[in-house]
């Protein structure tokens, strides 16, 4: 399986995310700070992990504004 996989790219995506909600979304949206995510093309195109995204961000104290996806 290559990078260029669109279940693992999805799989990493997923996993970047989450571990961001789980261990620093707390922290940053205390100090006030934006952070950038890097997502691939295919999770951004990806309508399930984005709605997954959103649902994490809106349990999360993070604003949205302050999340930047790249």
């Amino acid at each position: 399986r290559s990078f260029s996989d669109p279940a693992l790219s999805h799989a990493l995506d997923r996993r970047v995310f989450h571990d961001f909600f789980q261990q620093a979304a707390k922290a940053v949206a205390s100090k006030g700070i934006s952070i950038a995510l890097p997502l691939s093309v295919a999770g951004l195109s990806s309508a399930t992990l984005v709605n997954d995204l959103l649902e994490q961000l809106e349990n999360s104290p993070l604003p949205p504004r302050l999340l930047h996806l790249i």
